[in-house]
């Protein structure tokens, strides 16, 4: 039942309840929201380097990347899984290229890493 805020006190009006008495289900994206605020708010009082902290999230980005784009890739190319919305062959080539490229870079970042 939605809360209805035109409703007099106490009572019903056109099928709905008065905000007081309705229960409200705490929605999961204002969690998620409130834990990042949290967090970053946390991070004030640790002496991190900001440009460092953003390096090593692109860094964590890149490598979390590769498997991601593979399944990505066997969803979008797999006739079971996409039907009639198959990509093409063009597409395909240049996705699987692109993971192969985010691949290759991947380990040339840990191959040189110590360097």
């Amino acid at each position: 039942m939605l809360p209805c805020p035109s409703a007099p006190p106490g009572g019903r009006h056109d099928g709905c309840e008065p905000a007081a008495t309705a229960e409200v289900s705490p929605d999961p994206r204002a969690r998620a929201i409130t834990a990042a605020v949290v967090v970053g708010g946390l991070l004030n009082f640790v002496h991190i380097d900001p440009i460092k902290a953003l390096f090593w999230s692109a860094v964590i980005n890149g490598v979390a990347a590769v498997p991601i784009m593979a399944m990505i890739m066997h969803l979008a190319s797999h006739p079971q899984a996409m039907g009639e919305f198959r990509i093409g062959i063009g597409l395909r080539l240049v996705g699987w290229l692109a993971t192969i490229v985010m691949g290759v870079a991947a380990i040339g970042m840990f191959a040189t890493m110590g360097s």
